[in-house]
């Protein structure tokens, strides 16, 4: 048996998903709320359309795997950074795991 496209529920996803794509632009371009007439885009928070944009994925790319310390790291140690980041996905618990086990340096940027 195929699938059947319901078309209305497509179409109400697409809907959902370019505002709130747009309410992502128009915060990003420091425009004052309400950013939607939507109710409920207006009024709950929802996940970045893109993955890569949310605080904890930002964080993950600049304190996990692009940190200042990262090219001494081996494709497995980066992959298990990644993986044991995941499996909590909270900075402040990174930040203790680095903390304790001497993950994070200071590095001097004057050289």
């Amino acid at each position: 048996m195929d699938p059947t496209v319901r078309q209305e529920v497509y179409d109400t996803y697409w809907k959902f998903a370019a505002e709130r794509q747009s309410i992502f632009h128009r915060r990003a371009k420091g425009e004052g709320s309400p950013w939607t007439g939507d109710p409920i885009l207006g009024r709950f928070k929802f996940c970045n359309t893109f993955r890569a944009s949310d605080r904890v994925s930002q964080y993950l790319n600049r304190d996990v795997i692009y940190a200042p310390q990262a090219e001494e790291y081996s494709a497995e140690d980066t992959f298990l950074r990644i993986t044991l980041f995941r499996l909590f996905s909270k900075e402040t618990t990174w930040d203790l795991l680095e903390d304790a086990t001497g993950g994070r340096r200071t590095v001097d940027i004057r050289h």
